[in-house]
């Protein structure tokens, strides 16, 4: 007898360093954030 099929589920991954973010906002907006690096010690971000 063949084993019934499973449901298939999406595993979710982490993105590499500097790779940024991709979230889906309170508002239901979709939003990006993308590191570009550091300058003065402090991280610089962008969001799109």
């Amino acid at each position: 007898m063949a084993e019934p099929a499973r449901p298939t589920t999406r595993v979710r991954s982490r993105r590499g360093h500097g790779e940024g973010a991709i979230s889906k906002r309170r508002d239901g907006r979709w939003e990006a954030r993308v590191d570009l690096g550091w300058m003065d010690g402090k991280r610089v971000r962008k969001t799109l």
